[in-house]
């Protein structure tokens, strides 16, 4: 690829990463319903980047398609690169317990897993 059409590529890049990151920085401004789905923003500054990561990948597919709904992804997409691009997102979506299924608790500080 030619240097100035990689240059070019990034360019576009960098600016939908920093558009997605002011649309979901302006979620949690106005307290959007879809954010609660992301679960309570980490306090730890590593958790608190992945779950701002996460918001902006979600922020990034509802400006896309114009989902202004009150869920983080659209139920029902309406057309095939719609649904692949939902399937994006939705991995930026912490895992849903499954009702009955076994969670081990997460390990405190100092504490031993027995294997």
């Amino acid at each position: 690829m030619a240097a100035d059409m990689r240059a070019a590529l990034d360019q576009r890049a960098a600016l939908i990463r920093d558009r997605a990151g002011e649309l979901a920085r302006r979620a949690v401004q106005s307290r959007e319903p879809w954010l609660r789905e992301l679960g309570p923003i980490p306090a730890q500054r590593d958790g608190a980047r992945q779950w701002q990561t996460r918001a902006a990948i979600i922020a990034g597919y509802r400006d896309r398609w114009n989902h202004t709904g009150p869920t983080a992804i659209r139920p029902n997409p309406a057309s095939q690169q719609e649904r692949v691009d939902a399937a994006r997102a939705r991995r930026a979506l912490p895992p849903v317990p499954v009702p009955g299924q076994f969670a081990p608790p997460a390990p405190r500080a100092g504490m031993r897993l027995a294997l």
